[in-house]
């Protein structure tokens, strides 16, 4: 049997579990997305699908044990092709890659429309809430009246409803969490207005820990680093983390409650012994924490083909 992994050129993630199926003997077919109209595929929805590579490599659905959809990025088309057509070659590709989910028998990690739904951060939430985790009082809300109320009763952060991220010809940018002060307020409502926020308690003091889930395997890690987000410290060091069971039980929980066969999950522990979900990445990044010795690429592997032992 075969695995499929469907990314992109510089997924460098791809490249470690490439490596530990290779390692196992497993063949595997990578298909970086950018290339697809290189490759030639038959889909019939339902019942099967065949690929074949530049090279000539064939895959079909019954010879597949897994797929991993891991961050296809959009098929590259040359700079004469007008932008509109582009975008509709785009949207072809994206629902033919989607439209192999459809045929039984290989193990997605995840569904594509899983991932898609999971990005939802108010689902996130409410399934959080029903597997029990604490959840920082949250309010969505373009009202400056009540982001006032808010700032002003307790300390409390703002974020944005879904990642904000844009580029442009040289440079990129992501929006990450701030904290609210009624100060920091703009002085009109119209300017406040103009989008919805996330306003939430801010949970201090903390410490970050990072869980990944892959398939039924819980790993978690801590920072040293304690600030809001700690993304903004590039060099925090991270070091492997214990769960207690109940919150581990929960970090599974999560995951099938989304119907997603990985997740990265941020949690904040309290000092009290709290752990307060913060948010759920259904295809998050994790090649920093494989170098602080957590096992997940071993872990991806398990579940895109499945052994006896594992």
């Amino acid at each position: 049997m075969t695995v499929l992994v469907v990314t992109n050129e510089q997924d460098i993630g791809a490249d470690h579990v490439v490596l530990e199926l290779e390692r196992r003997r497993v063949r595997v077919l990578r298909c970086n997305a950018e290339r697809l109209t290189d490759w030639r595929v038959s889909l019939r929805p339902g019942k099967d699908w065949e690929l074949r590579d530049p090279l000539g490599r064939t895959l079909t659905s019954g010879d597949t044990s897994g797929v991993w959809w891991r961050r296809p990025e959009a098929p590259a088309y040359d700079r004469d092709i007008a932008r509109v057509e582009r975008r509709t070659l785009v949207d072809q590709w994206q629902a033919f890659a989607v439209g192999l989910a459809s045929v039984r028998g290989p193990v997605w990690v995840s569904a594509p429309s899983a991932i898609a739904s999971a990005e939802d951060k108010a689902a996130q939430i409410a399934a959080a809430h029903r597997v029990g985790f604490a959840v920082p009082n949250t309010v969505w809300t373009n009202d400056i009246d009540e982001a006032r109320t808010l700032a002003t009763r307790r300390e409390t952060v703002v974020k944005t409803v879904t990642a904000a991220h844009w580029e442009s010809d040289d440079e990129a940018a992501f929006v990450f969490a701030h904290p609210l002060t009624v100060d920091a307020l703009p002085g009109s409502d119209e300017a406040f207005a103009a989008a919805p926020a996330v306003l939430q308690d801010r949970v201090e003091p903390k410490r970050d820990v990072r869980v990944t889930v892959a398939g039924g395997t819980v790993l978690a890690a801590e920072t040293s680093v304690n600030q809001l987000d700690w993304r903004f410290t590039p060099q925090a060091t991270w070091q492997p983390h214990e769960l207690p069971v109940k919150a581990s039980e929960r970090c599974r929980s999560l995951v099938a409650e989304l119907h997603l066969k990985f997740g990265g999950i941020d949690l904040a522990l309290d000092t009290q012994g709290t752990y307060w979900f913060l948010e759920i990445n259904a295809n998050g990044e994790w090649g920093w924490l494989q170098a602080r010795g957590l096992p997940i690429a071993s872990a991806l592997a398990d579940v895109l083909h499945p052994t006896d032992e594992s």
